[in-house]
């Protein structure tokens, strides 16, 4: 399967234009043959969203169901907001076949440095593994490849791909950390890792 990595520079609160940007980046890449493309996390809202995100729920659903109906043909991970149940998450969906094929909450929330996630979205409880084209696939989300169990339950369901979709930001080191966290999943699990970050 060819797959698109879509390192996109989401604008921060602009949901109809990361709509407008995402549908164009489906487009090229369906054109081009891709079975798969990944983007990065909060791809449909940006991230630091901070007390937006209730305001932004409602736009973001709407936008989201767009999405889907671009997935007839071409299977789409995306991150976005999600509410639910009066509770926010930092959501990734695996889109295929024009529906919500799977629905991955963060679960690790960092609340360092200049991370505060868990004061504004509630936090996921699980890591489930979904069939695809090709094979069976987990999603994480950023601080969720950090910690070794995420992999190491998703292995244990049968993974044998795990998609990663990440805001991570520019610090001194950091593509050398992301290289070895990635590599090293990618070998001790023997699973595909496909990573795709934020630029901007």
């Amino acid at each position: 399967m060819q797959i698109v990595l879509a390192q996109i520079y989401p604008k921060l609160g602009d949901v109809a234009a990361n709509y407008q940007l995402l549908s164009q980046e489906i487009l090229a890449a369906r054109n081009r043959g891709a079975g798969l493309i990944v983007f990065p996390e909060l791809a449909l809202t940006g991230y630091f969203l901070k007390d937006q995100i209730q305001d932004l729920s409602g736009a973001a659903a709407e936008e989201l169901r767009r999405l889907q109906e671009l997935s007839a043909d071409i299977d789409i991970a995306v991150g976005s907001i999600e509410e639910r149940n009066g509770r926010a998450y930092n959501s990734a969906f695996y889109l295929r076949q024009g529906q919500i094929w799977h629905t991955h909450r963060k679960v690790y929330l960092p609340t360092y440095g200049m991370f505060d996630e868990k004061r504004y979205f509630s936090a996921g409880s699980r890591f489930g593994v979904f069939d695809t084209a090709a094979g069976q696939t987990a999603l994480l989300l950023c601080e969720d490849a950090w910690h070794f169990s995420s992999a190491y339950l998703a292995a244990l369901s049968g993974a044998e791909n795990l998609l990663i979709l990440s805001s991570s930001p520019y610090r001194e080191g950091i593509q050398a950390k992301w290289q070895a966290i990635n590599q090293t999943l990618a070998g001790h699990f023997a699973m595909n890792v496909i990573y795709c970050n934020r630029v901007g």
